[in-house]
């Protein structure tokens, strides 16, 4: 009997292993050893994996056995682990469904991957989905309100319904600090880290930014602003119907790397400034993130995914300079800024929880600028940093984006937290 490896990697929360589904004959066990080769060439797993779950194969699949591939360290279990598993049990569902052996040839490679992932996007569409209520769009209940003086400094609030002040959430847009924009309306028809229709229909009111962008503005600008603004929102929690102790952030990319400066940094609230909004905590109450940079640090990052990421106009700009040789030029000069601004120098045991969501290839150095700036591998290294601490910080990993996940993650994840009692 052959081998059926369905090539399904798996990234646990609890277990963070990547395992293989798979149904071997009772005369197989060599060719299955042959098989787990596959399997533990984690840059090519990586590069063509479906579906990632964060808990491991269960309902009787056979597991094949764990390689540690280019980041043993990912391989292996941590503390914090995911706790709202029962919203893949869907995805989960249709796995027995995907079809077909894994080809070992090369030149049937592609073919193979395009399959597994149209299987995925089909398994994605499941037929419980609830169809879209009427009416497309969302549209705020205020918009452009002012937090600060600049002309960038304005917020858009959707108020979920309830008569006790809901939670609310703040999305901070993305864009490495030199573009994006706040959200103007929610579309039912595309829900992804930006959206904030789930949040709204489960009562947590949402609020998008705008902030100054980098190089015009460099550090601290982008990242004070949004501190700026949660102090805000803060300060008209009553006059909004908000619960002002029940605030969180979220975002991908550099969204997500504000967020996580907010969640670890110290807090600036000042108790005896004479203006009321500073007097507000710029500490949230949890972090949900995708994709972000935990730290800035070139030299460091340089170090942990390659040179690829300082070809990325993020880190460059967010101190004025034009690229890469430039600012390591100016290194020395700039060092304190790039610490002060990255989440992993910040980390403490009482720190709010964090969820980071990554996706993509592991791959040390990272093959190209886009990978390297988004690279899972700067997230784990802030989970690492968090465990050290004990800090609760939930890490999860996935082959390729999935609007649905973010559903059923994110979402999960804020809910948890604002809506315990």
């Amino acid at each position: 009997m052959k081998v059926h490896a369905r090539r399904i990697g798996i990234w646990c929360g609890p277990l963070l292993a990547v395992a293989s589904v798979c149904a071997v004959g009772p005369a197989s066990r060599a060719r299955a050893d042959e098989s787990t080769a596959l399997t533990v060439d984690h840059q090519r797993l990586v590069g063509e994996a479906d579906i990632c779950l964060d808990r491991p194969v269960s309902r009787g699949e056979a597991a094949m056995p764990v390689g540690t591939g280019r980041m043993g360290s990912l391989l292996r279990t941590t503390p914090h682990a995911m706790h709202f598993q029962a919203n893949h049990t869907d995805v989960y569902r249709f796995l027995p469904q995907l079809s077909g052996p894994v080809e070992r040839s090369p030149c049937r490679l592609a073919d193979q991957r395009r399959r597994r992932l149209r299987e995925a996007a089909a398994i994605e569409r499941a037929p419980d989905d609830p169809a879209p209520p009427k009416g497309r769009y969302v549209e705020p209940t205020l918009q452009d309100v002012r937090y600060g003086p600049h002309e960038r400094n304005v917020l858009n609030l959707w108020k979920a319904p309830g008569d006790q002040p809901t939670p609310v959430v703040m999305l901070i847009h993305g864009g490495g600090w030199t573009r994006g924009a706040k959200a103007e309306r929610f579309d039912r028809r595309n829900i992804d880290v930006w959206s904030g229709i789930p949040y709204l229909e489960a009562g947590v009111s949402v609020v998008s930014i705008s902030y100054r962008l980098t190089p015009q503005h460099p550090l601290p600008a982008p990242v004070h602003d949004a501190a700026r603004a949660l102090q805000f929102v803060r300060h008209k929690a009553e006059q909004w119907g908000l619960d002002k102790t029940k605030v969180a952030v979220a975002g991908g990319s550099a969204g997500g790397a504000t967020s996580l400066w907010l969640i670890y940094h110290d807090d600036l609230a000042d108790p005896h400034s004479e203006d009321p909004v500073a007097r507000e905590s710029t500490k949230p109450t949890c972090a949900a993130v995708e994709a972000p940079q935990t730290c800035i640090d070139p030299i460091l990052c340089r170090q942990w995914v390659g040179a690829n990421v300082l070809r990325h106009r993020m880190i460059p700009y967010s101190v004025g300079m034009k690229n890469a040789d430039e600012l390591l030029k100016n290194y020395a000069k700039y060092k304190e800024i790039f610490r002060e601004f990255s989440a992993y120098f910040h980390v403490d045991k009482d720190d709010p929880p964090v969820l980071l969501y990554c996706y993509g290839t592991t791959q040390s150095p990272a093959p190209d600028v886009g990978t390297a700036i988004h690279s899972p591998v700067l997230c784990w290294k802030l989970k690492q940093k968090a465990d050290e601490v004990g800090a609760e910080c939930d890490f999860l990993l996935r082959s390729t984006r999935s609007k649905r996940f973010y559903d059923r993650t994110l979402v999960e994840f804020v809910k948890s937290k604002l809506l315990a009692k």
